[in-house]
C-alpha cells in the first residue's frame, strides 16, 4: 500500500507543468503528478532544478509526434492499434505501403525518447 500511498500523494496540491519538444512554438500542458510518476528523470527535473521552479520542460531529441504517442501512452498505458491508425491514414494516401514503415518510425522514435528518460515500461 506504501506504493499506492506515495503515488497518491503526488497529486495533492498536483500543478500542471508546461512541455515542448525542443526547437518548436508547441506546447502541452500536462499535471506534475503524472510526468513524475513516469520516469525518474521527470521526477528529478521537477523537484530540484530551475523547470521544476518554472514549471516548464524542453524536451531536446523530441519532435511533437513523438511528444503525442508519449502522453497518448502516460494516460492510456496503451498505444494506438496500429490497425486503426493505419485505417485512419488510407483515406487520401495513394500508397499504403509507405504509410506502415512511417507508423513503425514513430514507435521506435518513441521507444528510443522514453528509453532517454528513463521510462521504466
Amino acid at each position: 500500500m506504501d506504493e499506492v500511498s506515495k503515488l497518491a500523494s503526488h497529486y495533492e496540491g498536483d500543478e500542471l507543468i508546461t512541455i515542448a519538444p525542443e526547437g518548436t512554438t508547441r506546447t502541452f500542458k500536462v499535471q506534475k503528478a503524472l510526468l513524475m510518476s513516469a520516469s525518474n528523470h521527470f521526477a528529478k527535473a521537477l523537484s530540484n532544478f530551475k523547470e521544476g521552479h518554472s514549471r516548464t520542460l524542453v524536451l531536446p531529441r523530441c519532435d511533437v509526434e513523438t511528444l503525442e504517442l508519449l502522453l497518448y501512452w502516460l494516460t492510456l498505458r496503451a498505444l494506438p492499434d496500429p490497425a486503426k491508425v493505419a485505417d485512419s491514414m488510407i483515406d487520401g494516401s495513394p500508397d499504403f505501403a509507405a504509410l506502415v514503415p512511417s507508423q513503425e518510425l514513430r514507435y521506435v522514435r518513441l521507444w528510443i525518447f522514453a528509453d532517454s528518460i528513463c521510462v521504466p515500461e
